[in-house]
């Protein structure tokens, strides 16, 4: 059976001065910690998402808030402030960070180019197949040592043979 998919990331990158992003200084400032903390637990949980997208409801602020530990009624507002200083987009529900799928968007792709390769592998691009035990077989022969050993033995033996007569 095949490995799913995997369309999230067990990691993203942390900006060292992300802190200092004059939207993330605004958040902090109304906030506090509570905002910043929001912000990050937030791009975590988007991270670990299918698509790196969530749903957004009542229900869903409701768990983030207790995942977060942040009050509810507070997590909505500071959701609504991501979503007005555009570091957020919420469509039909639906929450993203549209600069977070852009930075995994090099991750898909590189996934994408090595389900390719391994996909050109199974179909007998180059020269191989591969059998029905999984294990890639070449359509020519490797082994070039088993063929001079074998010559070598013949000659050996044909000139035992012709010093005996």
């Amino acid at each position: 059976m095949a490995r799913p998919l995997k369309n999230n990331a067990d990691y993203f990158s942390h900006d060292k001065g992300m802190r200092d992003d004059p939207k993330i200084k605004a958040i902090r400032q109304r906030y506090g910690s509570d905002g910043y903390a929001a912000w990050c637990m937030l791009l975590e949980t988007l991270t670990d998402a299918d698509n790196f997208r969530i749903e957004y409801n009542e229900l869903e602020v409701e768990l983030m808030s207790g995942d977060f530990g942040i009050d509810a009624e507070k997590l909505q507002q500071i959701v609504e402030s991501f979503r007005r200083l555009k570091l957020i987009v919420i469509e039909s529900e639906i929450l993203f960070c549209p600069k977070l799928v852009q930075r995994m968007q090099g991750l898909l792709d590189d996934r994408e180019r090595k389900r390719q390769w391994v996909e050109q592998k199974k179909t007998g691009v180059n020269g191989f197949s591969t059998s029905k035990t999984g294990f890639v077989q070449s359509e020519a022969p490797q082994s070039k040592v088993k063929e001079s050993k074998v010559k070598e033995r013949k000659v050996k033996e044909s000139s035992i043979n012709n010093r005996e007569r």
